[in-house]
């Protein structure tokens, strides 16, 4: 993390900004809710989503699960309800995700 602004007589002066160096994301990746609780599982490959990935909600149960190809939905993906009920299954051919 880098922070840029001016100082004016030992104190700081105007806008300031903070820039972050985030490292390119590669490999086996693991995302949490805020409770504990996995949230999402997959791989990274040259900072982009790659391989099967499953998602899953706040009470642990799966919300949707898929592979990627070059960051973008590739293929069957299938997506449950809250009460663990499959909701849809569909084939995505490069669908960006944000």
């Amino acid at each position: 993390m880098r922070n840029e602004g001016k100082y004016v007589n030992g104190r700081k002066q105007g806008p300031w900004r903070r820039f972050y160096n985030f490292p390119k994301k590669e490999g086996p990746y693991e995302g949490w809710h805020r409770n504990g609780v996995l949230a999402a599982k997959g791989q990274f490959r040259d900072d982009k989503w790659t391989g099967h990935w499953t998602f899953f909600q706040p009470d642990g149960s799966k919300a949707a699960e898929g592979p990627f190809l070059n960051g973008k939905q590739h293929g069957d993906w299938t997506t449950w309800d809250r009460k663990g009920q499959q909701k849809s299954q569909r084939f995505h051919e490069g669908v960006r995700v944000h």
